[in-house]
């Protein structure tokens, strides 16, 4: 009788858990996990991991990106941080916004701790794979958006963007270069006029496949103007100590600049 009945458990418990096993498994003992508040246990690991993953000319200070994990008051663009973890490490992470006006995604920093052979091969990818799931296939955004280094001589390829390109094919999408000169603004502080913006590339992953590979003067605009006022401005803040009318005028220029020049419209190179 005791057989029966733990068999009437073990069947049900099985059925829930089992495939749950078989997934860590086959991720390597990894798993994704969002940090929703600035209490969580895993933001020191995440603080040192970003200091280490992250080159000092194109990261903003820890603090800023912590600001935002409680503290997002607009409706239109949302924050959000995924960590990786391998059993009780934390072993990468992606921090992202999704604007549901513009409905991009727009990935800000990735990094992986360089020294966990697991993480390198598979962390990544499973993060974007969470990513993907949750907010690209359920079309809450239409597209990916990323800012990337160019090469030594200026041009687009890259490591990153070969590793991009190749995860993207991973998921049946293609990613492009959008051919113009992006310019990265300074970060909000008290010297962001001081210094030269860096140009960068701009990575563009659409959800549906391109017709044609070319992207309207008037989505691009719509694109950087979500950048630059709803990523890059809200920064500006009593953490950063900058003067925000200025830098609100400092990017208004910057925006001015691609009105004028950019034509009607701009090509996509394949990645």
């Amino acid at each position: 009788m005791i057989a029966i009945f733990l068999e009437y458990i073990w069947l049900p418990l099985a059925a829930v858990f089992v495939p749950v096993i078989f997934k860590i498994v086959g991720n390597r003992f990894l798993y994704i996990k969002e940090i929703k508040k600035k209490t969580s246990r895993e933001i020191n690991e995440f603080i040192d991991l970003y200091n280490t993953s992250i080159k000092d000319d194109v990261k903003i200070c820890v603090e800023e990106i912590i600001y935002f994990i409680d503290n997002t008051n607009d409706d239109d663009m949302e924050h959000h941080l995924y960590i990786c973890k391998k059993f009780n490490k934390t072993v990468g992470f992606i921090k992202f916004m999704i604007s549901s006006t513009q409905k991009i995604i727009f990935i800000a920093y990735a990094g992986i701790d360089k020294t966990d052979k697991t993480a390198n091969k598979y962390g990544f990818k499973i993060m974007i794979k969470k990513l993907s799931k949750k907010y690209f296939k359920s079309k809450i955004a239409d597209c990916i958006i990323t800012e990337i280094e160019r090469n030594p001589s200026g041009g687009y390829s890259t490591p990153l963007s070969k590793l991009i390109a190749r995860y993207s094919s991973n998921f049946k999408k293609q990613s492009f270069f959008i051919d113009f000169d992006y310019i990265q603004p300074n970060m909000p502080d008290n010297n962001f006029e001081k210094t030269n913006e860096l140009l960068l590339s701009l990575v563009y992953i659409p959800y549906h496949t391109k017709r044609n590979n070319i992207i309207s003067k008037e989505k691009l605009l719509g694109i950087i103007h979500t950048i630059y006022f709803d990523i890059y401005c809200p920064s500006c803040n009593e953490v950063s100590c900058c003067d925000c009318s200025q830098y609100n005028k400092y990017l208004e220029e910057i925006m001015s600049i691609y009105r004028s020049d950019l034509p009607e419209n701009i090509n996509l190179i394949k990645m």
